[in-house]
């Protein structure tokens, strides 16, 4: 009977090991998902932030080129209107200086 007993107790020693050895396997097995986890995740954050940067310059340089082509429109819009008034100013130039001359020479 005493042998029964010392065999049934070696056998839950031995069970007992058997899934301890399970247990530490599985913490393994469960921080190596998570040490490849963070790993995929921090690449994905430096892809994100590498794409991030890139619209961001991308952005920029539209913008850059958009107004450039406002301030071009801008001022040729301006030369072209001061020539104008100055075509005005000197047609009316002559008239301005009749004008003037009628009034102070009469």
């Amino acid at each position: 009977m005493e042998a029964q007993g010392e065999q049934l107790l070696q056998s839950l020693v031995d069970h007992e090991k058997a899934v301890l050895a399970k247990v530490e396997s599985a913490r393994q097995e469960a921080a190596d998902i998570i040490e490849k986890a963070q790993a995929q995740a921090a690449q994905i954050l430096a892809n994100a932030r590498s794409e991030a940067d890139r619209l961001t310059e991308e952005l920029r340089a539209e913008g850059e080129t958009q107004a450039a082509k406002i301030r071009s429109e801008i001022t040729e819009g301006a030369g072209g209107e001061a020539s104008r008034l100055e075509a005005v100013a000197g047609a009316n130039k002559e008239r301005a200086v009749a004008m003037v001359l009628e009034r102070v020479l009469p």
